[in-house]
């Protein structure tokens, strides 16, 4: 449609099956055809503000950061329109199906998901929150595996509170224990949060503070 995202499920899809199975040209991967498709549909989407997917769209917070959700779009209702507040957009992540939806200041606000694939098409956003408790994990290579259990400020990725990092056992029948433990870290990290930002549950908090 113009000025929004291609409806690619309305594409012949015997014309896609036949490029996807001849697409053999030097240096392409196979289904390297469908991640174009989705890269395609990635760029369609962030190059427009005037639609949001309708999947998530409910969530009372979007009203309240002032993102405001209209009539689905005709012919395609994976989509809602939309109204963003000044000086927001949508700007793509480096994985082909997920992109921000980024406020005046460039902080993510929304998760947007994308599959543009015409025989899986589908879309969904959900709201990000100003304070959470993301596990960190050793990277693959590491000699020893370890997780750490924290409180992050997302807009700023300052980490607030975190507990020591706890390795892995190499035995499995010591896991149970480690798992107890680690387990009891994401509480706390949770409890403390709870404590110094009682309306972190709220997707529309505290994104004023500085």
């Amino acid at each position: 449609m113009p000025n929004g995202v291609r409806d690619t499920s309305k594409d012949d899809p015997l014309l896609h099956l036949v490029k996807a199975m001849g697409d053999s040209s030097p240096g392409r991967r196979p289904g390297q055809f469908i991640e174009d498709m989705e890269k395609q549909g990635q760029a369609e989407l962030a190059s427009q503000s005037q639609q949001l997917p309708t999947d998530g769209s409910k969530n009372l917070a979007w009203a309240k950061m002032g993102v405001i959700f209209g009539e689905t779009v005709k012919d395609d209702p994976i989509w809602r329109k939309v109204t963003l507040p000044k000086g927001w957009s949508i700007k793509p992540t480096d994985h082909s199906m997920h992109s921000d939806l980024v406020d005046e200041k460039g902080r993510a606000r929304g998760g947007i998901f994308y599959k543009a694939a015409f025989y899986d098409r589908s879309a969904s956003i959900h709201p990000k929150y100003r304070y959470r408790c993301p596990t960190q994990y050793s990277t693959p290579g590491e000699p020893q595996r370890w997780r750490i259990s924290r409180v992050v400020d997302m807009a700023t990725g300052a980490v607030l509170f975190e507990k020591p990092k706890r390795i892995e056992p190499a035995a499995q029948s010591e896991y149970r224990a480690f798992s107890k433990l680690y387990q009891a870290d994401d509480e706390e990290c949770r409890a403390w949060l709870k404590e110094k930002f009682p309306e972190c549950e709220d997707a529309a908090a505290y994104w004023d503070q500085p």
